[in-house]
């Protein structure tokens, strides 16, 4: 008869047989086909979780205890595309591409062309304890200040690297003051204008600084 604990793996896992639940490991095809990723993705994330170890060989056979199957699974379930992340985090693809290059988002599955080949995937609860940590308890507001704006503008507005203001903000040279209550937490986050000034790297003002005085002209009397 079936067990409650027979009951909870068969949400779970729909697809195995009462015989494949009891077994406490399964192989990597079926321990991919669970999860519902490819063996090669699977192997990665045991890899990086130190599951598989480094002197064995490729292509030896490799059992995945039930427990990581389970676990695996819903991380798997929170995870997200990188296509994903800018409306999560409230900003601009080009602003969610730096961030990722710059290796500041907690990345779960790394990807992209010079990585292994698969997608970039993000866990969605790694996401948001990566932005609580660093923006912190702030009260919300309806209105942006006339002397401030939002984290998601800077960028544009007061030509600083997102890398440099979100350095800025997490040595707490840029505090944030408040969020806008539409908005998520990232690019919501209302910062003062003069402390983003402020935190604007020297090579940068000095070439904003260029550009607004213009080229030289010729000399004369």
């Amino acid at each position: 008869m079936p067990t409650d604990n027979w009951k909870w793996q068969s949400e779970i896992f729909p697809s195995l047989t009462e015989s494949q639940r009891q077994r406490p490991m399964s192989t990597l095809s079926e321990a991919a086909s669970q999860i519902g990723v490819r063996s090669g993705t699977l192997r990665t994330l045991l890899e990086a979780d130190g599951k598989i170890p480094e002197q064995r060989r490729k292509g030896s056979p490799i059992r995945v205890q039930r427990q990581d199957i389970t676990r695996l699974t819903e991380d798997y379930a929170d995870s997200v595309s990188f296509a994903d992340i800018a409306p999560i985090l409230g900003v601009g693809r080009k602003i969610a591409m730096k961030l990722r290059d710059a290796a500041l988002l907690p990345v779960w599955i790394p990807g992209g062309k010079n990585g292994p080949k698969h997608r970039y995937l993000f866990r969605r609860r790694d996401i948001e304890a990566w932005v609580n940590e660093l923006i912190g308890d702030v009260p919300l507001h309806t209105e942006i200040p006339e002397d401030c704006l939002l984290l998601a503008d800077a960028p544009n507005r007061k030509r600083i690297p997102i890398y440099d203001l979100v350095g800025a903000i997490r040595d707490r040279r840029v505090p944030v003051v408040a969020k806008l209550r539409e908005l998520p937490k990232f690019g919501g986050a209302i910062v003062r204008a003069a402390d983003v000034d402020a935190a604007v790297p020297l090579h940068i003002r000095q070439k904003m600084g260029t550009q607004r005085r213009g080229p030289r002209g010729s000399y004369r009397k």
